[in-house]
């Protein structure tokens, strides 16, 4: 299918973790072994082939890592236990989680505080990068990566000395192997912590799914997107991967065709009206400047429940969605959005002006004498608005010329 993706014009390809984990359908974070694709995805080489194939058509390939635990099939964990239970003498792991809170546990703690840690942190990075070409790493739970002992009511999203070290010093050495390493975090602590990290050049993961469900169901109340912009968090560079849904959350499009608004015979819940929505989140995402990220079929409007089968159940990817014009439709529209990203310098913009509060959302992004300017309407009923273009003159509205 990288027609399909080549064709939706993304330029990075995100895999949820590949490497060996226990069972076979799995979302692959309960990792065992970290030097081993998955048997059950297929040979290594096939592997390979994916991300050679992705290179041929300018498409860049970063897996997940999940270096926060591994479970009990590990090798690392069984050489130094006791009844499954973690002996003080494991070079790699602690005894006991940091985290007290029962949410922030899974399988076996790494010490990342201890030399054997951090060279096998920098051993996995270094293989995949070499052995197997990856662009870079997604790393997964990055809160996990100190042993800063945290409450039974805390997901440790507070400053963390120890933790920012262990994490500058994991960057660092892959950038030694691989300068241009992409390297995202999904860390999701308190801004004073994340400023720092994509300060230092780290792309960080940025959970907007409830502003953008809300405005998507007509709620205009809960649609606030300004915390999508790196500016907002007072972040020196755009390393912010705003996203409106993850792997984590519902799918938006399923939620408004439950729950959207209606006024008249405006229906939100109607299959076509909320397909629309999605376009509009579209516009007021992709273009945003940093990166941003599309969760696998919301491009064509997907609206299976994430619990359907089970929350970690695998999902049929109806491919006969693309028969349907309303959802080719908004494959059209996210794929010229991400081409015009890639292609002018105005999405990388020298000067970014919004107002992504109000109903009616609007931003600007400018380079030298040239404009972008975006309108929304995310309110159930017709509103009139006062926007200030930069320039008298001849616009052009983009979608439809």
């Amino acid at each position: 299918k990288l027609d399909y993706l080549e064709d939706l014009r993304i330029n990075v390809l995100e895999l949820m973790p590949v490497n060996e984990f226990e069972g076979n359908s799995s979302w692959g974070y309960n990792p065992s072994f970290y030097f081993a694709p998955d048997k059950y995805y297929g040979p290594k080489n096939e592997l390979k082939k994916l991300i050679d194939e992705c290179h041929k058509r300018g498409i860049a390939v970063v897996i997940d890592m999940v270096l926060n635990h591994s479970y009990g099939q590990s090798p690392f964990v069984q050489m130094y236990m006791d009844n499954w239970t973690i002996t003080s003498d494991n070079p790699w792991y602690n005894v006991k989680s940091n985290f007290q809170n029962p949410s922030a546990q899974w399988g076996y703690d790494f010490n990342h505080e201890n030399l054997a840690t951090r060279e096998l942190v920098d051993s996995v990075a270094s293989f995949w990068m070499k052995e197997y070409k990856v662009d870079g790493f997604r790393f997964d739970f990055t809160k996990g990566f100190s042993n800063t002992p945290y409450p039974a009511d805390s997901w440790g999203s507070n400053y963390d000395a120890a933790r920012i070290a262990n994490l500058k010093r994991m960057t660092s050495e892959i950038r030694k192997r691989n300068k241009d390493a992409i390297i995202i975090f999904e860390h999701l602590s308190d801004n004073s912590e994340e400023t720092e990290l994509a300060n230092f050049g780290i792309m960080l993961w940025g959970n907007m799914h409830y502003n953008y469900q809300e405005g998507a169901r007509g709620n205009t109340g809960g649609s606030d997107l300004s915390w999508a912009v790196y500016q907002k968090r007072g972040w020196s560079n755009p390393n912010l991967v705003s996203y409106p849904e993850s792997h984590d959350e519902e799918r938006i499009m399923y939620v408004i065709k439950q729950t959207g608004l209606s006024t008249g015979n405006y229906n939100i819940k109607n299959q076509t009206t909320a397909l629309k929505r999605i376009e509009l989140n579209s516009v007021f995402n992709i273009p945003l400047p940093g990166p941003k990220m599309i969760w696998q079929f919301g491009e064509r409007g997907y609206d299976v429940s994430i619990n359907d089968g089970g929350r970690l159940g695998e999902k049929p990817p109806y491919w006969n969605y693309l028969n349907n014009p309303d959802r080719t439709d908004l494959f059209q529209v996210m794929a010229k959005l991400n081409d015009l990203k890639q292609t002018y310098p105005e999405f990388s913009p020298e000067n970014f002006t919004y107002d992504l509060t109000s109903a009616v959302k609007w931003y600007r992004l400018t380079s030298g004498s040239n404009h972008v300017l975006a309108v929304g309407n995310f309110d159930i009923v017709q509103k009139t608005a006062n926007i200030n273009f930069p320039m008298t003159g001849k616009w052009y509205e983009f979608f439809t010329s």
